[in-house]
């Protein structure tokens, strides 16, 4: 189980590193729910190679290097075609114009 002394730790290097990145108390809750289950040592694994290699404010997927939501051809973006249409609520306003014709092409409707 992860120390969250050690959690704390990652956290402050990560807001050192990526100056816009701010954590609150409630989200750090949450962060550490999901991280808990990692050893130490993955831990400060996890958060070196996204210091390293994010090229964005890290996100907790992006630190725990979850695969599958971010398409390899272009880091920080979700892949269209692994979510329908109606889980991009967010993107309407603010997506890029290349993400979004992909995600109509993808789901064939428009937002």
């Amino acid at each position: 189980m992860l120390n969250e002394k050690l959690f704390d730790k990652g956290l402050e290097e990560i807001e050192i590193a990526f100056t816009n990145f701010f954590m609150t108390k409630e989200r750090a809750k949450v962060w550490y729910k999901y991280s808990k289950d990692l050893e130490d040592s993955k831990w400060q694994k996890k958060i070196k190679n996204c210091i390293k290699g994010c090229r964005k404010i890290p996100t907790l997927a992006d630190i725990l290097d979850i695969k599958g939501y971010f398409s390899n051809d272009n880091p920080g973006y979700m892949n269209p075609p692994d979510l329908p249409v109606d889980d991009y609520d967010y993107f309407k306003s603010k997506c890029p114009d290349a993400v979004r014709e992909r995600i109509i092409k993808a789901n064939k409707k428009s937002f």
